[in-house]
C-alpha cells in the first residue's frame, strides 16, 4: 500500500524503524489482504 516506513512505526508503536520493518517486510498476501479489508472497514 505504499505506506512510509515512519508513519507505520508510529501507528504500530514502535521505537525503532527496524522492528516495524520486520513486520511490514514479512506480510504476505493474505495478510495484505486482511490488513486492507479491516482498513476499509474503518
Amino acid at each position: 500500500m505504499n505506506t512510509p516506513t515512519h508513519i507505520l512505526c508510529k501507528q504500530m508503536g514502535h521505537g525503532n524503524s527496524k522492528v516495524t520493518e520486520q513486520y511490514y517486510l514479512a506480510l504476505s498476501k493474505d495478510g495484505v489482504e486482511m490488513l486492507q479489508e479491516k482498513l476499509n472497514t474503518l
